[in-house]
């Protein structure tokens, strides 16, 4: 009997597109963790584990098809830091912290582990918080009078939940996740809108470069470079003010905002200033004396929002496809220029965008008892002659 072998895809971590159905790289007889640190009694279970290296077909992103190690919560990092590593902290955090003026500014660490980076950010000027799953880990921050709440983004966090941040910090963290979109939308939740963020992961493109095969490992779910990770920071609701890497071009270092939503209020203020205007041109005239050139999708939209169709006696314009036919929502007739002999009015408001300049030589030429204006970018224009 044969048996048939189906190849299952999966989905990106990132953007939830199926991933490419053959793995990249599989490798077998890994370390299960990178702190699975083994007893003498331990090594009898111990039989390693394999790992199967999968691409995103749409964004791009290499990920792990595996689950997450146990404490992928948690931030561990070495008990010290080496001098090198603590002066570069040090002078990038002030630059950080001076550039986005987060002088006296509230500015949280997502999985500040035993504090290490804490220390170095108040030093610099910051007010600094973290939160960290680990309770040691905690228990360790308040023994040195840190600030840190417990807990992980991904899941309820009450201690922090009601505050808010002007920054924050997230270093070497985001590619053990396996919900990346989930936690870094409960961190947007709790940013004041234009938060400036410094988020860091180990540089894929530095690996790619170097050939680095042994960086594959269970803890680090996801391999980014500088191009997936601005996707992913993009995504959910971060601009890139810049992406670089550092630290012997090991990590890929991102300076981050959170997105700022548009303010579309002055359309409102400009509609109400352009139907004053057509109002107060309109009334110089006997009723339907008016016409409307141009049947282009902003004059449709101009006159169904300022609501002036009942004062307009026919639109004209020249696409021989729309004439005969009536405007939606408005309900105007549509008629070629011929219509301004046939029948004609006593003023024309044309709204032809690019065309309109055009418009006018025509008329001023053609028509010109008839009385023009013309809608621009800044308002409706007269034109007396």
């Amino acid at each position: 009997m044969l048996t048939e072998i189906i190849e299952m895809s999966i989905n990106c971590r990132v953007c939830d597109a199926i991933c490419y159905k053959n793995n990249l790289l599989s490798y077998s007889n890994m370390p299960s963790s990178a702190q699975g640190f083994l007893t003498t009694e331990d090594l009898k279970f111990d039989a390693g584990s394999s790992l199967f290296i999968v691409q995103c077909k749409s964004c791009g992103l290499i990920q792990l098809d595996n689950a997450p190690v146990p404490y992928f919560k948690e931030v561990i990092r070495a008990s010290s830091f080496s001098e090198e590593m603590k002066k570069f902290r040090l002078k990038q955090f002030k630059s950080w912290v001076k550039e986005f003026n987060l002088t006296n500014k509230k500015v949280l660490e997502v999985g500040c582990g035993k504090g290490e980076y804490l220390e170095i950010l108040s030093t610099v000027g910051a007010e600094a918080h973290g939160i960290e799953y680990s309770i040691q880990s905690v228990d360790y921050c308040v023994n040195n009078n840190l600030s840190v709440s417990q807990g992980f983004l991904g899941d309820k966090h009450s201690d922090i939940e009601n505050q808010k941040f002007d920054g924050f910090m997230c270093l070497s963290f985001m590619e053990h996740w396996p919900d990346p979109n989930k936690v870094l939308g409960e961190l947007s939740k709790i940013l004041n809108e234009g938060s400036i963020g410094l988020i860091e992961v180990p540089n894929f493109n530095m690996i790619l470069e170097k050939g680095l095969y042994s960086e594959f490992i269970s803890d680090h779910l996801m391999y980014f470079t500088k191009e997936t990770l601005i996707f992913t920071l993009q995504l959910n609701g971060f601009e890139v003010l810049s992406c670089k890497s550092i630290w012997h071009n090991y990590i890929l270092s991102a300076v981050v905002r959170k997105r700022i939503k548009t303010n579309l209020d002055f359309f409102e203020n400009f509609k109400k200033k352009v139907k004053y205007d057509l109002d107060f041109f309109i009334k110089k005239f006997p009723e339907k004396g008016v016409a409307i050139w141009g049947a282009g999708h902003q004059a449709l939209a101009t006159i169904s929002l300022t609501k002036i169709e009942k004062n307009i006696k026919y639109i004209v314009d020249s696409a021989v496809f729309k004439q005969g036919r009536y405007s939606p929502s408005s309900h105007i007739k549509i008629v070629s220029e011929d219509k301004l002999i046939e029948d004609p009015v006593d003023a024309l408001i044309i709204m032809a965008g690019s065309y309109s300049d055009e418009i006018i030589k025509i008329m001023k030429s053609k028509y010109p008892l008839i009385e023009i204006a013309v809608l621009r970018e800044f308002g409706l224009e007269l034109f007396e002659d």
